[in-house]
């Protein structure tokens, strides 16, 4: 079944008290009176993918296997790109293309990282400034290519959460980059300057989620029993934050 997906919001707006009769709405005009305004836009491809309201805020989706995996406030889809190389991950997560390798086991954030060589290319807007960031064990910086004959692998440091490493690097001025490289990364994210990501990973078979990643970067990860129910939560060190023990007719 297809389902009717709008595309515009509109809203009743008045200064003073308006008389029912002149804003009676008709489905039939596509603004259906002078004092509804639009309020809001929408963007599919198959999946629901941007809000944009009439100030011009974005909020834009990124999906893997259906499910959202990353929130992106104050950005476009298109400027935006995400990937936590788990192991059924194909290259989605708005790369234009590339190759990744996910190693199971080794991970910041759900059940996997990029263990070989990552090749993932993005189509950029040259007025835009933008941020790129990951989680790294590597010694030796992943490559940021610009394509243009510049390239850089020199990323500013934010810190160490259970042996991973949080990497950062801004550029302008770019029209496409391409991040390759050939060590362990993760939580691997793009987005304007000013916007913020929050990302989730689900397990490949329940629809439970194994990690959360806010703004900043912090993870808390979710671990489940036998039955499938919650069992512990940690943090991005894996010190544990709640633990959850269940009686026969209730939780304990």
């Amino acid at each position: 079944m297809k389902y009717v997906e709008p595309t515009k919001l509109y809203q009743f707006e008045s200064v003073a008290p308006v008389s029912f009769p002149s804003v009676g709405f008709n489905s039939n005009v596509l603004v259906p009176a002078t004092y509804y305004a639009n309020t809001e836009n929408y963007k599919y491809s198959g999946p629901f993918l941007m809000a944009q309201d009439r100030g011009g805020f974005k909020e834009s989706y990124v999906y893997r296997r259906s499910k959202v995996s990353a929130i992106a406030k104050n950005a476009a889809i298109e400027d935006i790109a995400y990937s936590s190389f788990e192991t059924d991950e194909i290259p989605e997560g708005g790369w234009d293309q590339g190759g990744i390798f996910p190693t199971a086991g080794l991970s910041f954030t759900g059940r996997a990282s990029c263990g070989g060589t990552i090749n993932l290319m993005k189509t950029l807007d040259p007025n835009k400034t933008y941020e790129i960031s990951f989680r790294t064990k590597a010694t030796s910086m992943p490559t940021l290519d610009f394509l243009n004959g510049s390239s850089t692998n020199t990323y500013q440091s934010y810190g160490v959460d259970d042996g991973w490493k949080l990497m950062k690097a801004e550029f302008t001025g770019k029209t496409k980059a391409r991040l390759y490289c050939s060590g362990e990364i993760d939580e691997l994210r793009l987005l304007p300057k000013g916007a913020t990501m929050q990302t989730v990973v689900h397990d490949q078979f329940a629809n439970a989620p194994l990690s959360v990643c806010d703004e900043n970067g912090n993870a808390v990860h979710v671990e489940y029993d036998a039955l499938g129910r919650k069992y512990m939560t940690r943090d991005q060190n894996r010190n544990i934050l709640e633990k959850y023990s269940y009686g026969i007719n209730s939780l304990d």
